[in-house]
């Protein structure tokens, strides 16, 4: 059952400003430098340093009694997450080092999501408004960065220099623009304004860029013009089509991944080969795949896995024990490590997401979280494809922001209860997750 304190009754802007005021302040310096400022500060580490120190501030509030009760779901999660380490021991996966630093790894988006979900975590208008202060001024640094290399003539050089990668530039504005949106109103005026921030993204020229950006104008669109969604022919076909213009947009950097790659060029070879061999593992480790630290992680590459000797993948450039560089360079095919049974949990968990925004943007019409939370889902969709970004320090923040909007929706929900003297069903109140 939630805790009282979580249902503000006189000024909700003023309590959930005092009750979260040590998340605030977590989430506003991580912003600035296990999010922004990460591969500038060059610490590698850094983003595990806050995974540790917001488990400790859970532990915190967990003595105090703020949590609210476990729920099936994290319980499963819990006892999920146990399960693997223990089976990763059982068939020698890799070293136990290995497996121990891959689960922190793979640990670390969930305990984001679940610790600021659990919590119920909401931020006041006064706080939203800081949080739009340093995103904007985030935001300006970006533009002085391109700027920067515009007048240098050498914009890669500059991006690198800050982010080391454009991609990495990218992927931060289009984070940027999305905390931006949680933090306003949802208004034409502001709707522009994200779209505006979005398009700096577009900037570092990366094909998935121009894919979300795509999808965002036509998740945007099919509201404005109120597109009403049934199963039927007619969905299905906008569906196709949605889909196409992402396609289309990105077509270039996908063709060159996985259609039109030639195995005379060694740098095209590691992402084709990953994903086509994780088809193998999932099917020679039926059901729950090859164990952490085995195969197409961080952990993998650092302490070598005897899965890439297994299927011949110690050859392939950036595959190799000597330069293993590109090991993690994609997210889906490390799925492969879980089995068949990991990825219908993974399957799941995001289902269950989708539902529990669903059920609350029905009575709420909260659309701005619920876009938001869509946009999310699709901005890692895409990056699963050639980045591990679920398991860095993007992934971090973008489960940190599900779970803000899962949050507000929530308390919007329960807030209308309140107003019209409603009782909120005791099973709603007991389950997190609706069905």
């Amino acid at each position: 059952m939630r805790p009282e304190t979580n249902i503000p009754k006189n000024n909700p802007s003023e309590q959930a400003s005092s009750q979260y005021s040590l998340m605030f302040a977590y989430t506003f310096i991580f912003l600035i430098f296990s999010f922004y400022f990460y591969e500038l500060i060059g610490f590698d580490p850094l983003d595990e340093i806050f995974e540790v120190l917001l488990v400790l501030i859970a532990a915190v509030y967990l003595y105090e009694g703020r949590f609210l009760m476990p729920k099936k779901d994290l319980i499963i999660f819990s006892f999920v997450a146990v399960f693997y380490i223990i089976y990763s021991f059982l068939i020698h996966s890799n070293s136990v080092k290995a497996i121990l630093v891959d689960s922190t790894v793979q640990l670390k988006p969930y305990i984001a999501f679940f610790v600021f979900y659990y919590l119920g975590v909401r931020f006041s208008l006064k706080d939203k408004k800081l949080l739009r202060f340093l995103l904007i001024s985030l935001m300006g640094v970006s533009i002085l960065v391109v700027l920067w290399g515009l007048i240098t003539g050498n914009l890669v050089t500059a991006m690198k220099f800050v982010y080391f990668h454009p991609t990495r530039y990218a992927t931060a504005l289009v984070l940027i623009a999305l905390f931006f949106l949680y933090t306003t109103e949802y208004t034409k005026k502001n709707a522009l304004s994200f779209i505006i921030i979005l398009s700096l993204a577009l900037i570092a020229g990366k094909a998935k860029t121009f894919g979300f950006f795509a999808a965002a104008l036509c998740i945007m669109a099919f509201y404005h013009y109120k597109v009403k969604f049934k199963f039927d022919f007619k969905t299905l076909l906008l569906i196709t089509a949605f889909i196409s213009v992402i396609i289309f947009v990105s077509w270039k950097k996908f063709a060159f991944y996985f259609v039109s790659f030639s195995v005379d060029d060694e740098e095209s070879l590691a992402r084709p080969f990953l994903y086509l061999t994780s088809f193998y593992i999932f099917l020679d480790y039926f059901p729950f795949g090859s164990g952490l630290a085995s195969f197409a992680t961080a952990a993998s590459g650092s302490t070598y896995s005897d899965i890439y000797y297994q299927y011949d993948l110690n050859t392939i450039w950036g595959l190799s024990p000597d330069f293993p560089a590109f090991v993690a360079d994609t997210y889906y095919p490390s799925l492969a490590q879980f089995g068949v049974f990991g990825l219908l949990l993974f399957i799941f968990f995001w289902i269950r997401i989708f539902k529990e925004a669903l059920f609350y943007f029905k009575r709420t019409d909260d659309v701005k979280c619920f876009m938001i939370i869509i946009l999310l889902t699709v901005f890692l969709a895409i990056e699963f494809i050639a980045d591990a970004a679920f398991t860095n320090n993007r992934g971090f923040t973008t489960m940190i922001l599900i779970a803000l909007c899962l949050n507000e929706m929530k308390y919007s929900y329960e807030n209308l209860h309140s107003e019209a003297n409603i009782e909120i069903p005791v099973e709603k109140k007991k389950i997190e997750f609706k069905n």
